[in-house]
Protein backbone atom coordinates (compact mmCIF):
# COMPACT_ATOMS: atom_id res chain seq x y z
CA UNK A 1 0.00 0.00 0.00
CA UNK A 2 1.23 3.60 -0.68
CA UNK A 3 1.81 6.14 1.19
CA UNK A 4 -0.61 8.26 -0.64
CA UNK A 5 -3.17 6.19 0.05
CA UNK A 6 -2.92 6.29 4.30
CA UNK A 7 -3.87 9.87 3.65
CA UNK A 8 -3.06 12.65 6.44
CA UNK A 9 -4.76 11.60 9.93
CA UNK A 10 -6.05 14.71 10.77
CA UNK A 11 -9.30 13.96 13.11
CA UNK A 12 -6.42 14.53 15.88
CA UNK A 13 -3.92 16.26 13.87
CA UNK A 14 -0.95 16.99 16.25
CA UNK A 15 1.06 19.84 14.09
CA UNK A 16 -0.68 22.85 15.65
CA UNK A 17 -1.13 25.99 14.56
CA UNK A 18 2.34 27.17 12.45
CA UNK A 19 1.82 29.06 9.90
CA UNK A 20 1.29 27.26 6.39
CA UNK A 21 4.78 27.83 4.29
CA UNK A 22 7.05 28.38 7.28
CA UNK A 23 10.21 26.10 7.56
CA UNK A 24 9.26 24.98 10.79
CA UNK A 25 5.43 23.85 8.78
CA UNK A 26 7.30 21.85 6.49
CA UNK A 27 9.24 19.73 8.14
CA UNK A 28 6.56 18.97 10.58
CA UNK A 29 4.26 17.85 7.37
CA UNK A 30 6.83 15.75 5.69
CA UNK A 31 7.48 14.08 9.44
CA UNK A 32 3.43 13.32 9.95
CA UNK A 33 3.05 12.29 6.40
CA UNK A 34 5.62 10.15 6.80
CA UNK A 35 5.17 8.38 10.49
CA UNK A 36 1.82 7.85 9.09
CA UNK A 37 3.38 5.05 6.99
CA UNK A 38 5.20 3.58 9.76
CA UNK A 39 3.03 0.15 10.75
CA UNK A 40 1.95 -0.90 12.58
CA UNK A 41 1.06 1.75 15.48
CA UNK A 42 -2.01 3.33 16.14
CA UNK A 43 -3.45 6.55 15.57
CA UNK A 44 -2.66 7.28 19.13
CA UNK A 45 1.50 5.79 19.16
CA UNK A 46 1.99 7.84 15.94
CA UNK A 47 0.97 11.15 17.58
CA UNK A 48 3.16 10.48 20.65
CA UNK A 49 5.89 9.48 18.07
CA UNK A 50 5.24 12.49 16.26
CA UNK A 51 5.70 14.56 19.11
CA UNK A 52 8.75 13.43 20.60
CA UNK A 53 10.44 13.71 17.30
CA UNK A 54 9.49 17.71 17.42
CA UNK A 55 10.22 18.18 20.71
CA UNK A 56 13.89 16.99 19.58
CA UNK A 57 13.93 18.92 16.60
CA UNK A 58 12.58 22.54 18.63
CA UNK A 59 15.07 21.51 20.92
CA UNK A 60 17.90 21.00 19.03
CA UNK A 61 17.24 23.51 16.48
CA UNK A 62 18.85 21.06 13.37
CA UNK A 63 18.50 17.39 12.79
CA UNK A 64 20.85 15.07 14.44
CA UNK A 65 20.26 11.23 14.86
CA UNK A 66 22.67 11.32 17.36
CA UNK A 67 20.35 13.35 20.08
CA UNK A 68 19.49 11.91 22.92
CA UNK A 69 15.97 12.99 22.30
CA UNK A 70 15.95 11.27 19.16
CA UNK A 71 17.33 8.08 20.46
CA UNK A 72 15.17 8.34 23.45
CA UNK A 73 11.81 8.61 21.18
CA UNK A 74 13.07 5.24 18.81
CA UNK A 75 13.88 3.83 21.85
CA UNK A 76 10.46 4.37 23.49
CA UNK A 77 7.81 3.70 20.01
CA UNK A 78 10.23 1.38 18.06
CA UNK A 79 13.03 -0.38 19.58
CA UNK A 80 11.08 -3.45 21.22
CA UNK A 81 9.13 -4.14 17.90
CA UNK A 82 11.48 -5.44 15.98
CA UNK A 83 8.81 -5.98 13.18
CA UNK A 84 7.48 -2.35 12.71
CA UNK A 85 8.54 -1.17 9.14
CA UNK A 86 8.10 2.08 6.98
CA UNK A 87 5.90 1.38 4.29
CA UNK A 88 7.98 3.57 1.42
CA UNK A 89 11.28 1.54 2.57
CA UNK A 90 9.48 -2.05 2.09
CA UNK A 91 8.28 -0.74 -0.72
CA UNK A 92 11.30 0.16 -2.41
CA UNK A 93 13.17 -2.92 -0.50
CA UNK A 94 11.20 -5.30 -2.64
CA UNK A 95 12.32 -3.35 -5.40
CA UNK A 96 15.91 -3.63 -4.83
CA UNK A 97 15.87 -7.56 -4.24
CA UNK A 98 13.67 -7.87 -7.43
CA UNK A 99 16.56 -6.30 -9.46
CA UNK A 100 15.29 -2.51 -9.12
CA UNK A 101 18.49 -0.85 -7.65
CA UNK A 102 17.98 2.83 -7.55
CA UNK A 103 21.53 5.17 -6.59
CA UNK A 104 22.05 5.55 -3.28
CA UNK A 105 20.05 3.11 -1.91
CA UNK A 106 21.45 -0.30 -0.40
CA UNK A 107 19.11 -1.89 2.26
CA UNK A 108 19.62 -5.21 4.00
CA UNK A 109 17.31 -7.85 3.83
CA UNK A 110 14.54 -7.33 6.41
CA UNK A 111 15.74 -8.90 9.22
CA UNK A 112 13.01 -9.77 11.22
CA UNK A 113 12.59 -12.48 8.59
CA UNK A 114 16.05 -13.60 9.09
CA UNK A 115 15.76 -17.88 9.48
CA UNK A 116 18.36 -19.97 10.69
CA UNK A 117 18.90 -21.17 7.03
CA UNK A 118 19.54 -17.83 5.73
CA UNK A 119 22.91 -16.56 5.11
CA UNK A 120 23.26 -13.86 8.56
CA UNK A 121 26.07 -12.36 6.74
CA UNK A 122 23.81 -10.25 4.62
CA UNK A 123 22.60 -8.45 7.77
CA UNK A 124 25.90 -8.33 9.73
CA UNK A 125 29.40 -8.84 10.07
CA UNK A 126 32.03 -11.69 11.55
CA UNK A 127 33.21 -8.79 14.63
CA UNK A 128 29.36 -8.60 15.41
CA UNK A 129 28.72 -11.88 15.75
CA UNK A 130 32.06 -12.56 17.41
CA UNK A 131 30.34 -9.81 19.99
CA UNK A 132 26.97 -11.94 20.69
CA UNK A 133 29.10 -15.34 21.17
CA UNK A 134 31.18 -12.68 24.10
CA UNK A 135 27.98 -11.61 24.93
CA UNK A 136 26.36 -15.00 26.29
CA UNK A 137 30.27 -16.36 27.33
CA UNK A 138 31.35 -18.53 24.47
CA UNK A 139 34.25 -18.14 22.29
CA UNK A 140 34.33 -18.34 18.19
CA UNK A 141 35.95 -21.07 17.04
CA UNK A 142 39.29 -21.23 15.81
CA UNK A 143 39.77 -22.63 12.75
CA UNK A 144 37.23 -21.41 9.81
CA UNK A 145 35.86 -18.97 11.97
CA UNK A 146 33.62 -16.97 9.30
CA UNK A 147 31.61 -20.51 8.28
CA UNK A 148 32.34 -21.71 12.35
CA UNK A 149 30.72 -19.19 13.73
CA UNK A 150 27.56 -19.02 11.64
CA UNK A 151 27.56 -23.15 12.33
CA UNK A 152 27.53 -22.45 15.89
CA UNK A 153 24.65 -19.91 15.94
CA UNK A 154 22.49 -21.81 14.08
CA UNK A 155 22.68 -24.93 16.24
CA UNK A 156 21.29 -23.17 19.01
CA UNK A 157 18.23 -21.55 19.09
CA UNK A 158 18.70 -19.27 21.93
CA UNK A 159 21.70 -18.20 20.48
CA UNK A 160 19.84 -17.81 17.45
CA UNK A 161 17.97 -15.42 18.43
CA UNK A 162 20.01 -13.61 20.58
CA UNK A 163 22.00 -12.94 17.20
CA UNK A 164 18.51 -12.08 15.38
CA UNK A 165 17.63 -9.58 18.32
CA UNK A 166 21.06 -7.79 18.12
CA UNK A 167 20.74 -7.88 14.02
CA UNK A 168 17.61 -6.41 14.20
CA UNK A 169 18.57 -3.66 16.66
CA UNK A 170 21.12 -2.58 14.66
CA UNK A 171 19.44 -2.48 11.36
CA UNK A 172 16.11 -1.12 12.59
CA UNK A 173 17.99 1.66 14.16
CA UNK A 174 19.57 2.33 10.26
CA UNK A 175 16.76 2.13 8.70
CA UNK A 176 15.60 4.72 11.67
CA UNK A 177 18.29 7.31 10.61
CA UNK A 178 17.27 6.89 6.85
CA UNK A 179 13.87 7.47 8.13
CA UNK A 180 14.80 10.61 9.50
CA UNK A 181 17.46 11.85 6.88
CA UNK A 182 14.36 11.64 3.78
CA UNK A 183 11.87 13.98 5.99
CA UNK A 184 14.83 16.35 6.72
CA UNK A 185 15.56 17.07 3.16
CA UNK A 186 11.82 16.20 1.84
CA UNK A 187 11.14 19.36 4.11
CA UNK A 188 13.95 21.31 2.57
CA UNK A 189 13.10 20.11 -0.99
CA UNK A 190 9.41 21.99 -0.46
CA UNK A 191 10.77 25.14 1.12
CA UNK A 192 13.28 25.65 -2.05
CA UNK A 193 10.15 25.06 -4.18
CA UNK A 194 7.81 27.16 -2.17
CA UNK A 195 10.63 30.18 -2.23
CA UNK A 196 11.62 29.52 -6.02
CA UNK A 197 7.31 29.55 -6.62
CA UNK A 198 7.21 32.89 -4.62
CA UNK A 199 10.78 34.38 -6.58
CA UNK A 200 9.34 33.61 -10.26
CA UNK A 201 7.43 30.97 -11.06
CA UNK A 202 8.73 30.70 -14.34
CA UNK A 203 12.07 29.07 -12.82
CA UNK A 204 10.11 25.88 -12.08
CA UNK A 205 10.03 25.09 -15.24
CA UNK A 206 14.04 24.58 -15.43
CA UNK A 207 13.60 22.70 -12.53
CA UNK A 208 14.47 18.50 -13.64
CA UNK A 209 15.95 15.71 -11.65
CA UNK A 210 18.63 14.52 -13.34
CA UNK A 211 17.68 10.78 -11.98
CA UNK A 212 16.98 7.59 -14.23
CA UNK A 213 13.58 7.34 -15.72
CA UNK A 214 12.97 4.05 -14.41
CA UNK A 215 13.79 4.92 -10.80
CA UNK A 216 11.63 8.44 -11.16
CA UNK A 217 8.44 6.53 -12.72
CA UNK A 218 8.59 4.10 -9.11
CA UNK A 219 8.80 7.34 -6.85
CA UNK A 220 6.00 8.51 -8.58
CA UNK A 221 4.17 5.25 -8.50
CA UNK A 222 4.12 5.27 -4.70
CA UNK A 223 3.52 8.98 -4.66
CA UNK A 224 2.55 11.82 -7.46
CA UNK A 225 3.54 14.18 -5.12
CA UNK A 226 6.93 13.09 -3.93
CA UNK A 227 9.88 15.65 -4.00
CA UNK A 228 13.75 15.25 -3.69
CA UNK A 229 15.03 12.63 -2.06
CA UNK A 230 12.52 10.56 -4.27
CA UNK A 231 13.42 7.46 -2.44
CA UNK A 232 15.01 6.63 0.67
CA UNK A 233 19.06 7.42 0.30
CA UNK A 234 18.53 9.12 -2.80
CA UNK A 235 20.45 12.03 -3.70
CA UNK A 236 18.87 14.86 -4.57
CA UNK A 237 20.46 17.35 -7.26
CA UNK A 238 19.51 21.13 -7.63
CA UNK A 239 20.40 22.52 -11.02
CA UNK A 240 21.85 26.18 -10.68
CA UNK A 241 18.45 28.13 -10.34
CA UNK A 242 18.66 26.71 -6.76
CA UNK A 243 21.87 27.89 -5.32
CA UNK A 244 21.26 31.10 -4.58
CA UNK A 245 18.65 29.42 -1.70
CA UNK A 246 21.01 26.74 -0.88
CA UNK A 247 23.83 29.12 -0.23
CA UNK A 248 22.40 31.06 2.16
CA UNK A 249 23.18 29.27 5.66
CA UNK A 250 20.80 26.06 5.05
CA UNK A 251 17.27 26.22 6.64
CA UNK A 252 16.97 26.08 10.10
CA UNK A 253 13.72 25.46 12.17
CA UNK A 254 12.11 28.20 13.80
CA UNK A 255 9.02 27.33 15.16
Amino acid sequence: MGMVRYGREVSMNPIGQIAEGSVAREWLDQAWIAICDIQPLTTAERQDLFLDLKASKVTNGGWDVQTAMVAMAYEKHLQERPWWHWGEYEYWRKLYFSGLRPTGFSPKPDPYALQPEYDIYQYTTLQQMKSVLASVGLEPPKKAITKGVAEMIRGDSKLFMEAKRHICLKVKWREFQTFLYTIEHRASSRMLLSMANKENPLQLVNYEPRLESAFMDAALKYNSKQVAPYWPQAPHHWISTWERFTCQGGIGFNP
